[in-house]
């Protein structure tokens, strides 16, 4: 009777064993293949309303994925004369995924 017992609670634990590394896995698969993407947005002298449309990007993201996801978003300096790319920096210390560079960065990584 214990025989049939022991087989039984192994054979569960080998299951559960094979079924969360399979999970594991696919999460991370799933998880690294979302953090590929990233929004792009090309500013210049757009100080009045900058904020405005980081934040509502931020939320749309958010509403689409459900809560459980937003890409990077980097903003590209096209030649701001004004401080819109103060305010970037200022968010990006609030958001992690919030990238502000200038046009010559950007287009040395897109040459990478």
């Amino acid at each position: 009777m214990w025989e049939i017992i022991w087989k039984v609670f192994v054979t569960f634990l080998i299951i559960y064993f094979v079924f969360d590394v399979i999970e594991k896995t696919v999460t991370f698969t799933i998880t690294d293949k979302k953090k590929q993407r990233a929004i792009i947005v090309k500013v210049r002298n757009r100080a009045s309303d900058i904020e405005g449309v980081i934040r509502g990007l931020v939320w749309r993201c958010l509403k689409e994925s459900f809560g459980g996801f937003i890409p990077y978003i980097i903003v590209i300096d096209m030649g701001c004369e004004d401080e819109t790319m103060d305010i970037v920096r200022r968010l990006s210390n609030e958001y992690s995924f919030l990238i502000p560079m200038t046009l010559d960065e950007y287009e040395q990584i897109r040459r990478e």
